[in-house]
């Protein structure tokens, strides 16, 4: 595997801007290759007659999840912006952490890297984004805004900076320095400027592309990361929700969960529109629980963690925070971590072999949010 750790941005209550940063090590998710208990997982993948998430809770529940102790944190961030501040995940060995904090009085972005346990300082972005994602490509990372506009605000006429990109450079002294390349916004967004048309896909294609599409367009759009320059890669949308990980190991294919919970496989790099792989396998599920949120990461060797989020209502009093006494009535939210090891049968079919799941209680009225 080429991933050492996994991260996690760990919330204290609803309405502080404290937030924790966790990490696993995905190895503990496997199976050694020669084990028992990886050869019959193997089977009960190439056994399994549809790809689910689970086919039932109660088939759910009897798959082993191991409960274990929250990793400590390795460093905790403040943030201004108490709604959501956005993160994310770069770096060549995805070890680099982009932290932008942005509200009506007060724009940051900084730069944590996990390796050295260094903060880099970054001039703020040049303009807030609205529902921001983001998606590394190469060793850059690129901020996108989740609804793009037009280039020019009504107000005033100045260009607005919605996508941009962070850039690393190596300097001679051995020290590292980042800045702001910003990138022209999508060819549609000057026509659905009053509309809520939200970002609904999205994927890092090859080494210099970025495909997406929205809610309310008929089409897949690529970003040239080399060159800023937009073209249409297709007139069909994206077959999925959210972001996709590519698995190199097995080709052109493209990885995400859906809404249901379902672990799909699709081929982005094929003429036309994108087919889906026939996939066999299930994925331990929580008994109770409402899923709140998944991410898939890529781990190398043809492995990924499937990570989702369940919230558990929890009846009782309500409780508050000691830093901003807002009261509410709290649930207990659970992170699970799922290795899932996926190999091609020969026949056109992918089995998802599911190896350990690892569940964390994050605590009463705490959130958290992947960082893959």
């Amino acid at each position: 595997m080429n991933r050492r750790f996994l991260y996690m941005l760990v919330r204290a209550s609803p309405l502080c801007g404290s937030y924790t940063l966790r990490r696993t090590n995905p190895s503990r998710l496997f199976y050694p290759m020669d084990s028992p208990e990886r050869a019959a997982a193997a089977a009960a993948a190439a056994a399994a007659g549809a790809v689910r998430a689970a086919t039932s809770k109660a088939e759910a529940t009897e798959r082993p999840v191991e409960d274990a102790r929250l990793p400590p944190a390795t460093t905790t961030f403040r943030c201004y912006n108490t709604e959501r501040p956005h993160f994310g995940l770069f770096g060549r060995d995805k070890d680099k952490i982009l932290v932008v904090d942005e509200n009506e009085a007060v724009s940051r972005a900084v730069v944590y890297d996990d390796a050295s346990r260094c903060i880099h300082m970054l001039p703020s972005p040049r303009e807030p984004k609205i529902e921001p994602f983001s998606v590394a490509v190469g060793d850059n990372l690129y901020l996108m805004e989740g609804n793009p506009q037009g280039d020019k605000d009504d107000s005033d006429e100045h260009e607005r900076s919605q996508y941009e990109a962070t850039v690393e450079a190596l300097l001679p002294g051995g020290e590292d320095t980042y800045w702001w390349r910003s990138i022209p916004p999508p060819p549609y967004a000057a026509r659905m400027c009053n509309l809520n048309d939200d970002v609904r896909a999205y994927a890092a294609v090859g080494e210099s592309s970025i495909w997406m599409s929205t809610d309310l367009t008929t089409s897949t759009f690529a970003l040239d990361t080399a060159s800023g320059a937009w073209s249409r890669a297709g007139d069909w949308p994206l077959p999925f929700v959210g972001r996709a990980e590519h698995v190199p190991e097995h080709g052109g294919l493209w990885f995400c969960l859906s809404d249901s919970g379902l672990l799909h496989a699709w081929d982005l790099r094929a003429e036309g529109r994108p087919a889906a792989r026939r996939t066999r396998g299930h994925i331990a599920d929580m008994a109770e629980g409402l899923l709140v949120g998944s991410e898939v990461a890529h781990l190398g060797d043809g492995r990924l963690c499937v990570g989702r989020l369940f919230e558990v209502k929890r009846e009782g009093s309500r409780e508050h925070c000691t830093y901003c006494r807002y009261h509410w009535r709290p649930s207990r939210i659970f992170a699970m971590f799922t290795g899932v090891e996926v190999e091609d049968a020969g026949d056109g079919t992918l089995h998802l072999i599911e190896h350990k799941s690892c569940r964390y209680s994050l605590g009463v009225g705490k959130s958290a949010q992947f960082v893959f």
